[in-house]
Parts: C-alpha cells; structure tokens; sequence
C-alpha cells in the first residue's frame, strides 16, 4: 500500500509512519520541519520519502502528493494528520493565531485532499482519513480556534464520505 501522511515528523504522524513502514508499506511523510524528520529517521533502515511543505502552501501539497503518486505508482491511503493547538489556552483571543490554527487544521486539510480526491477519482479507489479531535465535539475554554478547526473538518469529512463514496473513495 502506497501512504501519505501529513504531520509525519511528530505525534501520531510520526507514529504511524513507524508503523506502517515496518509493515512494509511505501510511506511519504510531510512536515515543515526537516530537522525533525532527520531526527526520527537518518541513517534508519527503513525511510519513508520525506517532503518539506506546509499543509497551508495549496501548490506544494499539490507537487509533493502528486510526485509521491508518481512515484509509488498510486496513492492508496492520504493521512491528513497535519494540525496545530495552542498548547497552551488563552484567556484572550489572540486573533493572529486563530487565523494560523484555521489555516493549518482546516485548509490545510483542503489543500491535501484536493490533490488526493483528483488522484483516487482517477484510480477509481482510495482511502482518506482526516484527523480531528474530540474537541470537535464541544467548544473548551481558551480553545476556540482549536474546537472550531476540529469540528469543521469533522463535518467536512462526514459530508465528503457521503459524496465520494460511489467513486470507491472511503473517508
């Protein structure tokens, strides 16, 4: 199987290439930091295809989904993972961060499967798994920008799994 995950240099991301490397799969991860990848895989036996972009950067998810499909021969399995809190609550909006929270978490996620959907349409088949979060489910204290990110690309995806599965798209 042919993997895309984007956030893959830390957290679940990370984890998950791991996991399906070791299973033997064709992993590509995505992240914005190479530093991090190199830390987690340099000099490994098992490396997936690393690609510096920022979920945010539309025409570089683009370009590195698309070489990876190339590449690999098909796009079996997107992981949208990439996606940012605060860390820590807020007891006053900053607004600049909201805007770079919704950025990443919800157009991040736009500009991955936008590519992605053109690509298994085109195979007639894929999987795509969007990461939210349980704060999706309630708004938190301090975490507004957060829940509202979550909570949109939970129902974004919910509606997509409706629409795409007569392609053989599962989401």
């Amino acid at each position: 199987m042919n993997i895309f995950i984007t956030g893959g240099t830390s957290g679940i991301g990370l984890q998950l290439a791991k996991d399906y490397l070791k299973e033997g799969h064709s992993v590509a991860i995505s992240g914005r930091d190479e530093a991090k990848f190199k830390t987690h895989f340099l000099n490994k036996k098992q490396s997936p295809l690393f690609y510096q972009v920022d979920v945010k950067d539309k025409d570089k998810m683009h370009e590195a989904i698309n070489d990876f499909t190339a590449k690999s021969g098909s796009l079996d399995l997107m992981i949208a993972n990439a996606g940012r809190s605060l860390g820590k609550k807020q007891s006053w909006l900053n607004f600049k961060d909201a805007r770079d929270i919704i950025d990443i978490n919800l157009y991040g996620v736009l500009n991955t499967l936008e590519p992605s959907l053109d690509i298994m349409k085109d195979q007639g088949k894929g999987h795509i798994v969007v990461v939210s979060s349980t704060a999706a489910f309630i708004g938190l204290p301090g975490s507004a920008p957060y829940c509202a990110s979550k909570a949109a690309v939970l129902r974004f995806s919910e509606s997509l799994s409706l629409d795409y599965h007569r392609y053989g798209i599962n989401i």
